[in-house]
């Protein structure tokens, strides 16, 4: 494999090879990676046939690697089986060109037996190339009974044409929490739009009494969705609104696409919660060398 700058990367033959690689995920696309880590670098081999994106950022004259935000997965992507070989070779060239870093791989990098990861994180993802009925069975009775709850609330689902007020909701309730920025939002925003041009986005909003009290964004490619963003409020809660918008977002779109990606979780609550839709777990691991907290 050989190191590329992002000018020197193909972007037409990258892009082509995240379309026509199995599995990958909407984030490795070119376009996105310019938007949530401008300065990303890469392993390739000559063909493409192989990529693996690299999110580079500098800090305090640091170079380093670090997961950009709207994004889950990275690591290695290939039309070949992903051998051993092939992620020692990996990692051995990133340990090469950086002393610092800490970013996650992907659900087909196994690497138990290259390296110790340092972290094992649970991603959710469920199949939607079935009748609806046969994806329903498969919810949990406290997923039946919320969504049953929340259609019997006064609340009107809407689809909308930008995120805006969806991420005004997570500013007020999550953000602080979450170490969320309002140049996270600014960058959620700008890849919105992004992925509108190239791509599919779905934004469902819930309303009661013509006031926004929930809400998420989707994005897709290639019949591949993503749970990629939502907001919440108390009444959107209480009204069990997001229940009632992923369960509505399945069955307009089971049998046309292929899966939905929750994207998570490693926190409990929201774990249960992907579950409960009948989702299945992948694992995906973090690695990391010589990080420190103040490197964000």
């Amino acid at each position: 494999m050989i190191f590329l700058n992002r000018r020197n990367i193909d972007t037409i033959m990258w892009d082509e090879a995240v379309r026509t690689i199995p599995n990958t995920k909407m984030s490795c696309f070119s376009w996105y990676l310019d938007v949530v880590s401008p300065n990303w670098n890469a392993l390739i081999d000559d063909d493409y046939s192989t990529i693996c994106p690299l999110p580079v950022k500098r800090k305090f004259g640091l170079k380093y690697l670090v997961q950009p935000i709207m994004t889950q997965q990275m690591g290695l992507w290939s039309s070949k089986y992903i051998s051993e070989y092939m992620l020692r070779e990996c990692l051995n060239i990133v340990n090469k060109r950086f002393k610092y870093y800490q970013f996650n791989l992907n659900f087909n990098n196994n690497i138990d037996s290259v390296v110790t990861p340092y972290k094992v994180n649970k991603n959710l993802v469920l199949q939607l190339s079935r009748e609806y009925h046969d994806i329903y069975v498969g919810f949990s009775t406290n997923t039946k009974r919320n969504i049953k709850k929340s259609e019997s609330c006064n609340v009107e689902l809407r689809h909308l044409n930008n995120a805006g007020g969806i991420v005004r909701l997570f500013m007020e309730s999550k953000a602080e929490q979450a170490g969320w920025t309002e140049q996270n939002s600014q960058t959620f925003l700008k890849l919105t739009d992004v992925v509108k041009q190239n791509e599919d986005v779905e934004i469902i909003g819930a309303f009661n009494d013509n006031q926004l009290i929930c809400g998420a964004v989707f994005f897709g490619f290639d019949g591949k969705w993503t749970f990629s963003f939502s907001g919440n409020t108390e009444m959107g809660k209480e009204t069990c609104s997001m229940y009632n918008i992923v369960n509505t977002f399945i069955e307009k779109h089971c049998l046309d696409s292929q899966s939905i990606d929750f994207e998570g979780s490693n926190t409990a609550g929201l774990y249960r919660f992907y579950s409960g839709f009948g989702a299945s777990e992948e694992i995906y691991y973090t690695v990391r060398r010589h990080f420190f907290s103040f490197i964000p």
